[in-house]
């Protein structure tokens, strides 16, 4: 019996793998270095990692204006030469742009740490994530020009020598130089400036501006900037009210257990971009049975790791902070709850997207924010950290609870306007 394998599908899987594994690959690294982090960290270098890297969340979408998913969306449409021009002109008006807006965050977050009495210094945290935050355009770029040329091992390769380049000096930085949570930081922004520069003389070559081109791409990209700017309440908005209270020692072992927990979250985001495409599929073929069982099917899946994870959540705490941090088990189970929650919402919005509602998010995004800010604000004031935890969970469940009801009512008068 001769079995043949269409060579469409050999290639998609063959990319598949290669793109998805670079993820896989970060967690057996991470799982092998941490404990050395963990003996060479003190709670307040996770504090101040957790606090800076929500910085980061918050500056990245003011830096980057989204104008890398213009360029995703113009790329299939342009020759290789028009690409090259499109590429040379964005990253060249973001260096510009970008020296101007991370001047201004850099300042307001100043003022910010001096007004409040925060412990934390603008200089050299946030500096440092700032400038790797503004650098990360270079990789941004490449990654989507590798992905959609389908050179996936040279996209694959490219992201492990970037990742064991991080990791390889975090640990030195860390353990032998002792630089605390700088050690973490600095190597990315070492890291990203090779990037760009060998991007940048690579591809880009000399600076250049050609303002239809802009203009095109801020029209396009805006409305997910401001998408972006307005959904990060919902991401990061605790860490800036615990922080708020000062006690850096308990925020240092709630950002360690959350820093733990994104192990978990690296799984099921893995387990979801397995099944993606079958939602994609499933709404496109209109076969709601299939699309119902492949809902469950995840479910079910990201439940059976939940359970698994908080079974041997213990073991890999001890493991994972060298039995420094133990006390973070408090904090890991209810986090690691929460996030399942925020992953089984990424199933409905998926097939929301899938369905063509694209239109939509700005209008969820500044609804979602509303209630976040509420429930963030009243459950950290009644519950601290703990309140931190339930909110989100709470905040997941009600976006989830949402997309269900405009999925079900998607031919509705009021949906179909945003078509």
């Amino acid at each position: 019996m001769n079995l043949t394998i269409n060579p469409h599908w050999s290639n998609n899987i063959k990319n598949t793998i290669f793109y998805v594994g670079i993820s896989l690959i970060k967690l057996p690294i991470g799982l092998l270095v941490f404990p050395y982090y963990s003996k060479n960290l003190s709670s307040y270098d996770f504090a101040a990692l957790g606090f800076f890297g929500a910085i980061a969340t918050y500056s990245t979408p003011l830096l980057a204006l989204n104008l890398y998913n213009y360029y995703m969306y113009s790329y299939n449409q342009c020759s290789e030469l028009e690409n090259k021009r499109i590429a040379r002109t964005l990253i060249s008006f973001l260096i510009i742009y970008d020296i101007f807006m991370a001047t201004i965050i850099w300042a307001v977050l100043s003022i910010y740490l001096n007004l409040t009495g925060s412990a934390f210094n603008s200089y050299p945290l946030a500096l440092v994530v700032l400038l790797t935050s503004s650098l990360s355009m270079a990789i941004r770029f490449w990654n989507i020009e590798l992905r959609f040329k389908n050179k996936s091992i040279s996209y694959f390769f490219l992201n492990l020598i970037i990742l064991l380049s991080v990791t390889t000096l975090s640990f030195i930085f860390i353990v032998f130089f002792r630089l605390g949570a700088l050690g973490k930081l600095l190597p990315l922004m070492l890291v990203q400036f090779v990037v760009f520069i060998t991007y940048y003389s690579k591809y880009i070559k000399n600076f250049s501006l050609h303002k239809p081109i802009i203009i095109d791409a801020i029209k396009y990209s805006l409305p997910l900037t401001i998408a972006g700017i307005v959904s990060l309440p919902l991401i990061t908005l605790d860490k800036f009210l615990l922080e708020r209270y000062h006690d850096y020692h308990e925020f240092g072992i709630f950002m360690l257990a959350n820093e733990i927990v994104n192990y978990f979250a690296l799984v099921l985001g893995s387990i979801f971009q397995a099944f993606q495409p079958d939602i994609y599929r499933h709404i496109n073929n209109n076969n709601k049975k299939e699309l119902l069982n492949t809902w469950i099917i995840i479910i079910v899946i990201f439940t059976t790791t939940f359970i698994i994870f908080n079974v041997l959540s213990p073991h890999l705490i001890n493991y994972i902070t060298a039995g420094k941090y133990n006390t973070a088990i408090k904090y890991v189970n209810k986090i690691s709850f929460s996030v399942l929650m925020v992953t089984i919402s990424y199933i409905f919005s998926q097939s929301l997207f899938a369905l063509g509602y694209t239109k939509i998010t700005i209008l969820n995004s500044i609804m979602f924010m509303i209630i976040s800010i509420i429930l963030y604000y009243f459950f950290i004031r009644w519950w601290k950290y703990d309140g931190a935890i339930y909110a989100k969970a709470l905040i997941y469940m009600i976006i989830s609870l949402v997309l269900l009801l405009q999925i079900k009512f998607r031919n509705s008068t009021f949906m179909l306007k945003f078509r």
